[in-house]
């Protein structure tokens, strides 16, 4: 049997492992500990049959744990929850949210300093307005049924701000002299313009077969952040 970590579940994150270990570490019912546990052998990537011979229950409740996580999220797992289908995004709050993911960036929507959006960050934001609390791959299934794709921004020109120009080749000059001082310098991969502003260039959810346009000044160059 291969290792754990060669088996990791490729929907997983890491924020998806967290919140099960949470919920078992709360946990104090028997039959929702067997279920986090199932949770847990999917997300380490696990076969199904596999996860039903570890826990020495049937095949069929595995799949019916499993498909209700994948729709649901842990919500879905909940002993005693009404049947019928599960509680998803209606059409209008799809479109809302496919319109702020779109328009506006994750530090506007109340996530300090995050610039793109990567489904970690567009699950919170769907619990935080709505309250629907999605796994890794529904989320996954939302973005790709709107037409979106995980890629990379572009940049366009903007009229420059001399403040922020001039603040900027001030920072800029005092990390060379900390540098001569013989201070290592680590290369951190990113671009900070003419202006001061960091532009990330890591890949961000947008319209399939579109590309995002991210306002800008000047020209872009490869920075190095102090390290000690």
């Amino acid at each position: 049997m291969k290792k754990v970590h060669d088996r990791i579940n490729y929907y997983a994150e890491k924020s998806d492992f967290e919140e099960v270990n949470q919920a078992l570490k709360n946990n104090s019912n028997k039959r929702m500990h067997i279920r986090y546990i199932v949770i847990l052998n999917y997300l380490q990537g696990y076969k199904l049959n596999e996860i039903a011979y570890m826990n020495n229950i049937s095949f069929q409740t595995v799949g019916v744990y499993v498909k209700k996580y994948k729709s649901s999220g842990l919500s879905g797992l909940v002993i005693g929850k009404s049947p019928g289908a599960p509680r998803h995004l209606t059409n209008a709050q799809e479109l809302e949210l496919i319109k702020i993911i779109t328009t506006r960036t994750p530090d506007e929507e109340g996530f300090t300093a995050r610039k793109k959006w990567d489904t970690t960050i567009i699950r919170k934001l769907v619990m935080k307005l709505y309250g629907v609390s999605y796994c890794q791959r529904g989320m996954l299934e939302v973005l790709y049924r709107n037409n979106l794709s995980f890629t990379r921004p572009t940049y366009s020109l903007k009229k420059a701000d001399e403040s922020k120009q001039k603040e900027f080749k001030e920072q800029f000059e005092l990390l060379k002299k900390i540098n001569e001082r013989s201070y290592r310098l680590y290369s951190f991969w990113g671009w900070i313009n003419d202006s001061g502003d960091y532009q990330a260039i890591a890949k961000t959810w947008f319209i399939k077969g579109r590309q995002h346009i991210i306002p800008t000044t000047g020209k872009y160059r490869g920075v190095k952040l102090l390290g000690v």
